[in-house]
């Protein structure tokens, strides 16, 4: 049941990385040129809108898959009619959202929507026209989990630490009110708004904190570095190009370098069969 509620975090980014793929670098005369090209395109807001609805919606299914042992519900009771606003919910839920800025941010400033599709090789000089086995996609992806984990672990960590400066800082107060006001009417809440005379920073907190933001990350760069291998793959077919089985397969590949889509002209370009048949 969990895991069918975490689809779609999962569809969310395959949804941006299918809508916002290119081809190779993306080069300008500098890097301000660069940001300022790039900054004010809709495709930014869409990369961060999708980060962030995704950590904010694995946020939530967390905590409520979490028994109530862990202390991360929304409303704790001192007593039957005492409820009281759980702080550490709220922190735990702004740091989802300020580290789905921070993982939109970071995948804008590596350029991850990048597929690298190599060079075209020559063939085997072995006398019988074979090529050397390639790599299956698979495994690459399983080569690139160790790099994944050890960048989730770095990226969970430096998002806590933003996430208590920013929360402590600036959003502390504001979100304390907000919360109380649309859960006033649903619980029977104090009518003070002065905040907990302690930070939620508890170690329990935050090492579960840790512990969920480690999870969302592997699963988000898990996603973009198999999405980058298997849409790198070379456009073939039974070993062979997909034009082979045209009539004209010269024309067909001709026709795909005038395409207006610089993947398929890409794509076409940097087939090592297609340039055989081409040849």
């Amino acid at each position: 049941m969990r895991a069918c509620f975490l689809l779609p975090t999962c569809f969310s980014l395959l949804i941006l990385r299918i809508a916002q793929y290119h081809v190779g670098r993306r080069t300008s005369d500098s890097a301000f040129h660069t940001f300022v090209q790039h900054a004010v395109k809709i495709q930014t807001a869409e990369a961060l809108f999708t980060y962030t609805f995704a950590a904010y919606y694995f946020s939530q299914v967390y905590l409520w898959s979490l028994p109530e042992s862990a202390g991360l519900g929304w409303i704790t009771y001192f007593a039957p009619d005492r409820a009281r606003l759980n702080e550490k919910a709220i922190f735990f839920t702004t740091h989802f959202v300020v580290l789905g800025l921070y993982q939109g941010l970071t995948h804008l400033f590596k350029d991850d929507d990048r597929i690298i599709l190599g060079v075209a090789k020559p063939k085997s000089g072995n006398g019988n026209g074979e090529q050397p086995p390639v790599e299956s996609p698979i495994w690459r992806v399983v080569g690139e989990l160790p790099r994944v984990a050890a960048m989730s672990v770095n990226q969970s960590l430096a998002g806590i630490f933003l996430s208590m400066l920013v929360y402590t800082v600036f959003v502390r107060s504001t979100i304390w009110r907000i919360m109380l006001f649309f859960l006033r009417p649903i619980y029977n809440l104090p009518r003070t708004n002065l905040l907990p005379s302690s930070l939620p920073f508890s170690l329990s907190a935050l090492s579960r904190t840790f512990f969920a933001s480690l999870l969302l990350l592997v699963l988000l760069n898990t996603g973009n570095a198999a999405f980058s291998i298997f849409l790198a793959k070379e456009p073939l077919k039974n070993g062979k190009p997909l034009s082979s089985d045209s009539k004209d397969p010269n024309g067909s590949l001709l026709n795909g370098l005038k395409s207006k889509k610089d993947p398929i002209r890409v794509c076409i370009l940097f087939s090592e069969k297609s340039f055989c048949l081409l040849n």
